[in-house]
């Protein structure tokens, strides 16, 4: 069985709040990798920063940005392609930890070293892997991930996300039992 769990839903649905509550449930050591938070200016949400857990966050998106649009949002590629080698470095240093992947979504994979990085550690981590992944069809490279990883894929909505919730904090409980002694 893979460790994979690979969340989706629609957008603000409450994906990267999930991994969060899952985080603060847990020793947070036993954590490693990024998760992407709003920027927000007047209350509307105007790009994105990628926090590396317990290292450092950048922003990855603005809509202040005019270069690498992605839809409204200009992006970082220099930015995402660092985060990306970062975690490939945690990585080797944390190897059986819980990898927390927010998000696999269309302006990370505008990085051709993220993309590079993500396949590598879902096809050969040995660390439990939460993700989030974009619900759109409108990314061949995104696709190609739900496809190879359809099994591990599970839809966030407003009326199951406790059952979710409950569901991958069991997993959590499984793998440090067998893997952190």
């Amino acid at each position: 069985m893979r460790n994979i769990f690979l969340i989706t839903g629609e957008p603000r649905v409450g994906k990267s709040t999930l991994v969060k509550n899952l985080i603060s449930r847990f020793n947070q050591e036993y954590f490693y990798g990024l998760i992407t938070e709003e920027v927000t200016e007047n209350s509307q949400r105007i790009g994105f920063t990628t926090v590396l857990l317990s290292r450092y966050a950048k922003q990855i998106a603005s809509k202040h940005w005019a270069e690498n649009k992605m839809g409204n949002y200009g992006v970082d590629i220099a930015a995402i392609d660092q985060m990306a080698q970062d975690l490939l470095h945690m990585e080797s240093v944390f190897g059986k930890h819980i990898l927390i992947i927010d998000e696999i979504g269309p302006m990370q994979v505008l990085s051709d070293e993220y993309r590079k990085i993500l396949e590598a550690l879902l096809k050969s981590s040995s660390a439990l892997i939460i993700g989030t992944i974009y619900k759109g069809t409108d990314n061949k490279i995104i696709d190609a991930v739900k496809d190879k990883y359809s099994d591990c894929i599970h839809l966030l909505t407003c009326d199951n996300r406790e059952q979710i919730e409950v569901f991958l904090t069991a997993e959590i409980e499984k793998y440090l039992k067998l893997n952190i002694a």
